[in-house]
């Protein structure tokens, strides 16, 4: 009894928290492609280094932000 509650808590627990971690790249993202976006267009030569670099940050988010649309799809596929 006491091992099915613990494992109902902690899969619980999981599933929330990759819930959380989704949202907070995904909004991470945006945040970065904003602001890469707003670097890009000054005129200023440093603020375009820094657009470019943003880049770094930006393609990880962009494949773990497909993969979470992926796996979504197919969830409500299955």
């Amino acid at each position: 009894m006491i091992s099915t509650v613990t494992t109902t808590v902690t899969t619980v627990a999981m599933l929330s928290m990759g819930a959380t971690l989704g949202a907070l790249a995904s909004a991470l993202l945006i945040l970065l492609l904003a602001t890469k976006e707003v670097a890009r267009a000054d005129t200023r030569w440093a603020l375009k280094v820094f657009g470019r670099s943003l880049d770094v940050g930006v393609v990880p988010l962009l494949l773990s932000f497909s993969l979470i649309v992926f796996f979504k799809v197919l969830e409500v596929l299955w």
